[in-house]
């Protein structure tokens, strides 16, 4: 269609109005905060679940062949351990407790391994590198949630006006990869 007095039509564009524009995230203002700190744990009670940090079940031996090709000696170690890590996350105004829980049993170490790897299970480097794709939990309390810290002796016990949020990483994905909301 030709345009009023004969001329081409011609393409208009505007901005959109303010309203439809996309928002920009807020800069971050001032100081970068901290960067997360890790502290021990012993003991994680989560209302009536409860993990101990630790070892347990029977001794699995390391295949010594493997092993002795990068320079380590043969070791045995227990099948069963359990991880736990707090971390107070002062850039998301949190603190996170962290549990992975360990099975050093060699099939269920070239489970997670799989493919090429897998051959590593019964070996120390199969171990090293099947606790980063183990699966793992955290749970998480916001700053602002927090209604009461009491400590007794080593116990801390955190009072919440909120519930906690809790995240997993599944097996088989490495400890860096997004937690997924569980």
């Amino acid at each position: 269609r030709q345009a009023p007095g004969g001329a081409p039509p011609s393409l208009r564009t505007s901005a959109p109005p303010p309203s439809l524009r996309p928002a920009m995230p807020p800069k971050r203002v001032g100081p970068k905060p901290p960067a997360p700190a890790d502290f021990g744990i012993a003991e994680l009670q989560v209302g009536r679940k409860k993990w101990e940090a630790g070892t347990s079940g029977r001794l699995v031996q390391l295949n010594m062949s493997t092993d002795s090709a990068f320079g380590m000696p043969p070791k045995s170690i227990p099948r069963k351990e359990i991880v736990l890590c707090g971390k107070a996350m002062f850039g998301r105004g949190r603190f996170a407790f962290e549990v992975q829980e360990l099975d050093n049993d060699p099939k269920s170490v070239a489970a997670l391994l799989k493919g090429g790897d897998a051959k590593l299970a019964g070996t120390t480097m199969g171990v090293f590198m099947g606790r980063d794709l183990a699966p793992m939990s955290s749970m998480q309390v916001k700053f602002e949630d927090i209604e009461s810290i009491q400590q007794l002796g080593d116990l801390v016990i955190i009072q919440m006006s909120a519930p906690m949020s809790c995240y997993a990483k599944p097996a088989r994905k490495h400890r860096t990869a997004n937690l997924e909301v569980s």
